[in-house]
């Protein structure tokens, strides 16, 4: 999506409502989250998909220092980062305040309207006067850390995910069999087998 604006403001409004399906979850879904370190399935983000690419690893940080988990089972990458590491390529602005409208897009979202609430932080940015084609700075990792686990059958009941009150970030998978848990603390909690 070209407009960056938009669409950072779209996926950080999407995040909390696209666990909304999860809410209901069986004791077995609701032990296989906690392990993940999930407190609260609507202020989280899971998916069930690996990824191949950086733009869609599960973030967490605290606003300075940050990391990018990719979630692959057998060759994990992540991706450490800090606020200062953007190439000062723009001139600083402000961003666009969505809170006059944010109840209207929760709304959107919820309705499964999702290409009409990015196009209406586009109106409202515009009405502001942003301009709907600005770019973040390039972003420049501090460097990535691999770790690689041997692969012992395919990766079976995969899921990803990052609680947004702790800032967990963990991987689930099991292989023959034997469940592995994977999580990467806000930059605190656990690492381990279940």
């Amino acid at each position: 999506m070209k407009n960056t604006i938009a669409s950072t403001l779209t996926a950080l409004l999407l995040a909390p409502l696209a666990a909304l399906h999860a809410a209901e979850t069986t004791a077995a879904q609701q032990k296989s989250l906690s392990e993940l370190g999930i407190t609260s399935v609507r202020h989280s983000v899971i998916s069930d998909i690996p990824v191949k690419t950086w733009e869609k690893a599960m973030v967490t940080g605290n606003g300075i220092q940050g990391a990018m988990a990719m979630g692959r089972p057998t060759e994990e990458t992540i991706v450490l980062n800090h606020a200062g590491l953007f190439f000062p390529y723009n001139i600083p602005f402000p961003t666009v305040n969505q809170a006059k409208i944010l109840p209207e897009l929760r709304k959107m979202i919820e309705e499964g309207k999702f290409k009409e609430a990015d196009d209406r932080i586009v109106e409202h940015g515009l009405a502001e006067g942003k301009n709907g084609d600005t770019w973040t700075d390039p972003f420049i990792p501090a460097c990535s850390l691999q770790v690689n686990t041997p692969q012992r059958g395919v990766p079976q009941g995969y899921l990803r995910s990052t609680d947004f009150p702790t800032g967990v970030t963990g991987t689930r998978w099991a292989s023959w069999t034997v469940p592995t848990t994977r999580c990467w603390p806000g930059m605190r909690r656990c690492m381990g087998r279940s």
